[in-house]
């Protein structure tokens, strides 16, 4: 059973909906769109006030033309009436797939299908379940659309963006030159210079190609330090594909040519 909230539509108004319900809920709505903030009170009842419309529809009291007629005359009200309406399809998306009885589930999907000139397929698809939005023909396979969010995701929130141009990144990329390029005679040792290297890598975002690209530079520059670069070497490409250094190498020869 869904759960019950403070009722802002009576029922009457729903049983009486012709003749006078239909006027009383345009009046209510009108009433509680005066105040757009969305902190406050008027706002919350005006969601629940979509809600409950809503809710009457899928328990099968109203039918599902006459509930997208008044949304829309509603949706003049308030400018963010196609998100507060996809909200409280999210809500009913969810309750409506945890029920048994098959007949409110095809009420809700009947009422969504009728609002679609309301609420746009971009905003649906931010809101409502994959298998909701193939059953509404939004989208063809909830499987595939499933695979396509997760890897526009990961692209979005974990792939990490490198730089790789010096001027992209000068600080960083001046940084580690400091670090190669420092008095190697004392106790500094390839280990400690590559902790610091993979530091500055996860500070500045340094494209760990280009670092590797640096790193021979300067050693071009201090063949005197051959031990320390080739250790250090070595210990970085623990971290790489071992064709990169290939790919580095054979396009320098090609380079300079």
């Amino acid at each position: 059973k869904m759960a019950a909230a403070t009722v802002v539509v009576p029922v009457e108004w729903i049983k009486n909906w012709e003749k006078s319900g239909r006027g009383e809920f345009l009046h209510l709505c009108r009433i509680l769109s005066e105040n757009k903030s969305h902190d406050s009170s008027t706002y919350r009842d005006f969601q629940q006030a979509l809600y409950e419309l809503s809710y009457h529809v899928i328990k099968g009291n109203l039918k599902h033309e006459q509930a997208s007629n008044v949304l829309s005359d509603i949706s003049e009200f308030r400018e963010d009436m196609p998100s507060i309406l996809a909200d409280v399809f999210c809500i009913l998306d969810i309750e409506t797939n945890c029920l048994e009885e098959k007949s409110k589930r095809d009420y809700f999907t009947q009422l969504v299908l009728a609002c679609l000139y309301l609420v746009s397929d971009t905003v649906l698809k931010e809101r409502l379940d994959p298998e909701t939005l193939e059953s509404l023909g939004l989208i063809k396979q909830s499987q595939q659309f499933n695979q396509k969010s997760v890897k526009i995701k990961t692209k979005l929130f974990y792939k990490q963006q490198k730089f790789n141009l010096l001027r992209e990144e000068n600080e960083g990329y001046a940084k580690l030159i400091a670090e190669l390029g420092q008095d190697l005679s004392g106790n500094i040792t390839s280990d400690l210079i590559l902790e610091n290297i993979k530091s500055l890598i996860g500070c500045f975002n340094l494209d760990p190609n280009r670092v590797l690209d640096v790193i021979l530079e300067v050693f071009e520059c201090r063949p005197e330090h051959d031990d320390f670069f080739i250790s250090l070497l070595e210990s970085y490409m623990s971290m790489c594909e071992p064709q990169t250094l290939c790919h580095i190498l054979g396009f320098k020869f090609k380079f300079y040519q």
